[in-house]
């Protein structure tokens, strides 16, 4: 039996999914499917076009990503997250790892599907009968996805193959090899310039999720401060024009999306009651509208006014809902970090991400400590809802989480809680339908306190501190904490990300990008207190075996792995 090349044959058609609903595993890659569509009866109609386009947004659904696996190796590799067992704790992995080939799985699968839609619906525009402006829209739109790969396979795995719609890898027979950081780099911006130029500031509410100039502009920004780090920094660019550039660039793009009037912090209706403080903030990882302190009134939660990138999911039941995303619309987190009492509770909060919570006198809501804690970490006697349901109960250590700080004697004397757990995402609990499988949270990879942060880290590198520290004190006061004075410092942008962001997936991938600029200051040894990371391989994750395997040595391991 012939095995096909997976960076090609990624789902080489997948845009039968929508058409034809059909359940089978990762083995139809390697077998004629009797159920897929031919190539050569697609891309014959709008509709044609318009299914594949849709389909093209599924892999960052999917449980090798958004759905699981960033969270199970993002948030586990980080300081702040315990996992149940320890060996994920510990880096454990290697290249078999199950959790890294869904991830490289999953980015592939969006490079694949975005290029080849854009190859054919470009080809077959004449024969689908698309206006020249349809075809802008959809091919805007999927730059954008393309984008979102590149960026995802050039920081998290290095040097994997690039190509894209001109280039498709195509040949099952063909050895594909490592390609050049550069041309990812080089291509996302490509993809995402385009995709900023033809994109529509804003979508109707049945379109959220569709890409928007805001998300292109937010993610460009981003890619392009990340590149500082991880090419610039990393390679003795640091003080080039093209570096400097780069970050101009990136300023202004942030800039731009915080100043485009399209989105606003939630701000709390009385910034004087800890309710809206905490619920304020805590709106922006709930599957429902959550209350304020005035009655019958709420703070929106999905696709609010400070979402810029949000992945959509929903709990209704299509088929597997293991399957996020694929075969459903869900994802599994409540599955397996709620206190959800049937979650698997794999993650709990390490103790000293409490204290690292800024102290914070005067308050006007009288918090001790920064508000934001307390929209982060569940402690003994929060609530886990608050609609009178079986889980409007006080959390509890031992009941809501599996003591695993406790256990490895990593509590702190006198800390407030027996055990700390994870509220983002988690409150209120999720109880409906198929719970906690199956679970309708939006992922918001990108908000607007997000790009304000890394719009404060780029002035900071350009040296316009006085620029940069406006926006971050105004993610500050959205909380009532009080303002920071320029200049702005690396500790100052550290710490800032890690109240506003932490548990969102960013804190390890943070940190990584920072350890190439000695300005940080980044000790692995002390961040993790043992020699777990070793510096030139836990930057990157291992290329898959299988990959190698397939490409029969062609593509090359990551250092150390």
């Amino acid at each position: 039996m012939k095995k096909y090349n997976h960076i090609l044959k990624i789902i080489t058609l997948s845009l039968a999914m929508l058409v034809i609903s059909s359940a089978c595993s990762e083995d139809f890659l390697e077998v004629t499917n009797p159920n897929r569509l031919a190539l050569s009866s697609f891309y014959k109609t709008p509709q044609d076009a318009e299914f594949a386009v849709n389909v093209c947004y599924t892999p960052q659904m999917h449980r090798g990503l958004f759905a699981l696996n960033w969270w199970t190796l993002f948030n586990t590799f980080s300081d702040r997250i315990l996992f149940e067992t320890t060996g994920l704790d510990n880096m454990n992995i290697n290249s078999g790892n199950g959790f890294v080939r869904n991830m490289w799985l999953d980015c592939y699968r969006m490079l694949w599907r975005s290029s080849h839609v854009i190859h054919n619906i470009q080809l077959n525009q004449e024969v689908m009968g698309l206006e020249d402006e349809t075809v802008t829209d959809y091919v805007a739109q999927l730059k954008a996805i393309q984008g979102m790969a590149y960026f995802f396979l050039v920081t998290i795995f290095d040097r994997p193959h690039f190509y894209d719609e001109n280039s498709l890898p195509e040949d099952p027979e063909m050895i594909y090899g490592n390609s050049d950081q550069v041309l990812f780099w080089e291509g996302l911006e490509a993809s995402l310039d385009y995709a900023i130029a033809n994109l529509p500031e804003t979508v109707e509410a049945a379109d959220y999720g569709r890409m928007t100039k805001g998300m292109a502009q937010s993610l460009l920004g981003k890619a392009l401060l990340w590149k500082y780090y991880h090419y610039y920094m990393r390679f003795d660019g640091s003080l080039t024009t093209e570096a400097k550039a780069d970050l101009e660039k990136a300023q202004q793009l942030l800039h731009d999306v915080i100043y485009s009037g399209n989105y606003a912090l939630m701000q709390p209706v009385d910034p004087s009651n800890q309710l809206d403080v905490i619920n304020a903030f805590e709106c922006n990882f709930a599957y429902i509208d959550i209350p304020t302190s005035v009655e019958g009134q709420f703070y929106d939660s999905e696709n609010n006014s400070e979402s810029i990138w949000e992945i959509q999911y929903s709990d209704e039941r299509l088929d597997n809902v293991w399957l996020g995303g694929w075969l459903s619309t869900s994802n599994l987190l409540a599955q397996y970090f709620s206190g959800h009492v049937n979650s698997y509770k794999n993650h709990e909060v390490h103790p000293d991400l409490y204290y690292a919570f800024e102290d914070v006198t005067g308050h006007p809501a009288g918090f001790e400590k920064d508000p934001r804690v307390h929209g982060t970490l569940y402690m003994d006697g929060d609530h886990l809802d608050f609609r009178g349901n079986e889980y409007d109960v006080p959390y509890a250590t031992g009941t809501h989480n599996k003591r695993i700080a406790q256990n490895r004697g990593l509590n702190r004397p006198g800390q407030p809680s027996g055990s700390f757990g994870l509220k983002k995402y988690h409150y209120p609990t999720y109880v409906e339908t198929v719970a906690p499988g199956g679970c309708p949270n939006n992922v918001r990879y990108i908000r607007l306190s997000d790009v304000m942060l890394l719009y404060a880290e780029v002035s900071m590198l350009l040296e316009d501190d006085d620029l940069g520290i406006v926006e971050l004190n105004k993610v500050r006061a959205r909380v009532g904490m009080p303002p920071k004075s320029a200049p702005i410092t690396p500790e100052m942008i550290m710490n800032e990300r890690e109240y506003e962001l932490a548990l969102e997936g960013h804190r390890f991938l943070d940190l990584i990008r920072w350890s190439y600029d000695p300005e940080f200051a980044i000790d692995w040894v002390e961040i993790f207190d043992s020699n777990i990371f070793t510096v030139g391989k836990n930057e990157y994750l291992p290329i898959p075996q299988f990959e190698i395997d397939v490409n029969q040595g062609g593509l090359e391991q990551n250092p150390g792995w």
